[in-house]
């Protein structure tokens, strides 16, 4: 008998920043997109532990992204 085990990362949009800025990579004016992403620990392809949860703002325009706590993307999207 065998088991299959593996590692996979989903992606998801959280949604938008409602306030307009300015990307310092691009310089259009953007609303932030905020990405959360999963990595889960899988039993035969079918996810079953998450290992770690990430949070992310990036430039849809230029896809500069960068990396922020769950409490900021709460705050960001208003959902505290």
């Amino acid at each position: 008998m065998f088991f299959i085990f593996g590692i996979r990362t989903d992606t998801a949009a959280a949604g938008f920043y409602k306030r307009e800025g300015i990307c310092p990579a691009c310089r259009n004016t953007i609303n932030l997109k905020i990405t959360r992403t999963v990595t889960w620990l899988t039993f035969f392809f079918f996810p079953v532990i998450p290992l770690s949860v990430a949070y992310y703002k990036a430039c849809p325009h230029c896809a500069l992204f960068a990396r922020i706590t769950r409490r900021e993307a709460k705050q960001l999207l208003g959902k505290n």
